[in-house]
């Protein structure tokens, strides 16, 4: 049993999904960072975005940690993935969530629809 199958059986979500979703968003490097032009960024397999840094800091966990522990970062994916998901009520709306956010502004609505259709 590999990470992505104990985080999918802790947080109930098919570790093939989570697999799918780390070759997408990093190729499956544990190493990977993307740089946006704005200054934010991702790091690790599941590319975890600055924007949860401080949620993340209060469990004691650090940018170079999800970077340098892939298990960890697939754990994490899989904490903010199972969030999303409770929130919209629906796999598919969940994962078009955690990659494009919640926002209610056109473009996002419209980047989401494309990742669940």
């Amino acid at each position: 049993m590999d990470c992505y199958d104990m985080a999918g059986k802790d947080y109930h979500i098919d570790p093939d999904l989570l697999r799918a979703i780390s070759f997408r968003e990093s190729s499956f490097k544990p190493d990977a960072i993307n740089i946006s032009n704005n200054e934010r960024y991702a790091i690790g397999l599941m590319q975890i975005h600055l924007q949860n840094f401080n949620e993340l800091n209060q469990y004691g966990i650090t940018a170079h940690q999800l970077r340098s522990d892939p298990c960890l970062n697939i754990y994490t994916e899989a904490y903010y993935l199972t969030k999303f998901i409770k929130l919209t009520g629906n796999i598919w709306e969940g994962v078009g969530a955690y990659n494009a956010g919640t926002s209610q502004k056109p473009e996002q609505q419209k980047k989401r629809r494309k990742i669940c259709h």
